[in-house]
């Protein structure tokens, strides 16, 4: 399986999990893994230019690995979560760390995986158990699938006690770097709209990028989306196939460790 192929698809039983889509889904795109209880979050930096005297920022630089967002479309909740847990032990053997699982307001259900080693995660992804697992009683209907590199992540300092809410963009970059630089200047902006945990993460071999945030307050993270600030780090990507953010309540997280 390419893990970073250039294709869009709907995989009727998930046959490839982690291929990186680049299209067809909305430009908000992202996700984590999980069935614990910590809540995962996304790259930190300093803020030069944006809001200036906050206090400090609720989330830390976290160590870079490989992110894996899948968005999957079911029809029977009670039976994906059986089969989300009952393949625990191959994503651990695949080198996966922690995940953050949320369900978005048209009921698609979005898992970001954490991982260290984007190869290992190819490799389990092609093992015959793994298809197997994929192709088992319970499947999603159809699943879409981004493979990418972490390249700014930032955790809470200490896991949310209490709820938490994501907003995911998948956007395509022509200049990632200018994009990256924009992008961890505003962390005070983030700050303001509650949230706790951000990520950037780019693909290995195209110019998409996934943005991932993670917040404690649905209204305030839903107005950052559109707030004029954030719209200025937003106008540095492509507008071709531009959407709307996806937006999700946070159902289950494992942190990594």
């Amino acid at each position: 399986m390419a893990c970073c192929a250039a294709m869009t698809r709907h995989l009727p039983k998930l046959h490839a999990w982690f291929r990186f889509v680049t299209s067809t889904f909305p430009v908000a795109s992202a996700i984590t893994l999980g069935a614990c209880s910590h809540q995962a979050a996304a790259p930190g930096a300093a803020q030069p230019g944006a809001q200036t005297g906050t206090a400090p920022l609720p989330f830390q630089p976290s160590p870079l690995g490989a992110s894996v967002f899948v968005v999957h479309l079911i029809s029977d909740l009670d039976a994906f979560e059986k089969y989300f847990e009952s393949g625990d032990a191959l994503r651990e053997a695949g080198g996966v760390k922690g995940y953050l699982l949320s369900r978005g307001d048209d009921g698609k259900i979005v898992v970001h995986f954490f991982a260290e080693d984007l190869d290992r995660v190819q490799a389990a992804l092609n093992s015959v158990q793994m298809q197997g697992y994929l192709n088992r009683s319970g499947a999603p209907d159809a699943s879409l699938v981004w493979v990418t590199r972490d390249a700014s992540v930032s955790l809470p300092a200490t896991p949310p006690p209490g709820k938490t809410y994501s907003l995911y963009f998948k956007l395509k970059v022509s200049d990632f770097d200018a994009f990256k630089s924009n992008f961890e200047a505003r962390d005070a902006l983030y700050a303001a709209h509650g949230v706790i945990g951000r990520g950037l993460h780019r693909s290995t071999s195209e110019r998409v990028v996934v943005v991932h945030f993670v917040g404690t307050a649905r209204d305030q993270l839903q107005a950052l989306a559109t707030d004029p600030e954030f719209g200025k780090l937003l106008s540095l990507a492509e507008p071709e196939g531009a959407q709307a953010p996806l937006f999700a309540e946070d159902l289950a997280r494992s942190r990594p460790q």
